[in-house]
């Protein structure tokens, strides 16, 4: 069995006390077809954030996401202050790797702050012990393509699940968890 990497992502929305986290499995030599695909749906020659894009250009994004020989899956969890936003991120990598059912070779996750990475890496070392061994690393956005992936999904989740806008049935295809924490 082949060996993917995971990558991971994250949509934050301090308002409405929602924490979504998306996981994208895939090979990593898809990272120039990848980014190829993208950056075809922008007007400039940049890497695609969710954040700032248009509708228009969400619409695009997510469309080309749905199409690209992925896995992705995406995990909500709520949080009640922002200070509790890092145990909703821990809840939704945690609520991943039980649930995950392929075996990985690398998890990269979106750079943050250092104490945020820190976080994580505690989170991780308490967390991937006790499955088959992964490695893990931080990453930026701009270095890695297959995080660009991971923030379309995290962003067009976020929004449908806030009521902003719907993108899941055209992300269906590459999407096969996309599950909220009630409350």
């Amino acid at each position: 069995m082949e060996l993917l990497n995971a990558y991971i992502d994250e949509s934050v929305h301090d308002d409405h006390g929602l924490y979504v986290i998306a996981a994208v499995l895939a090979r990593p030599e898809l990272r120039s077809s990848v980014a190829d695909a993208l950056r075809g749906t922008l007007p400039m020659d940049r890497r695609p954030h969710w954040h700032i894009e248009d509708d228009a250009t969400r619409a695009k994004l997510a469309a080309v996401v749905g199409t690209l020989d992925i896995d992705a899956r995406a995990y909500g969890c709520r949080f009640e202050t922002s200070r509790r936003t890092e145990a909703a991120r821990a809840r939704a990598i945690g609520w991943f790797l039980v649930d995950l059912d392929v075996p990985l070779d690398e998890l990269v996750l979106d750079r943050r702050e250092r104490s945020q990475d820190r976080k994580d890496k505690r989170l991780l070392a308490n967390v991937l012990p006790k499955r088959r061994p992964i490695t893990y690393r931080h990453a930026t956005t701009a270095a890695e393509p297959l995080l660009w992936v991971a923030d379309v999904v995290a962003g067009a989740v976020a929004a449908t699940w806030l009521r902003r806008s719907d993108h899941l049935e055209v992300l269906h295809p590459a999407l096969s968890v996309c599950e909220l924490e009630p409350g």
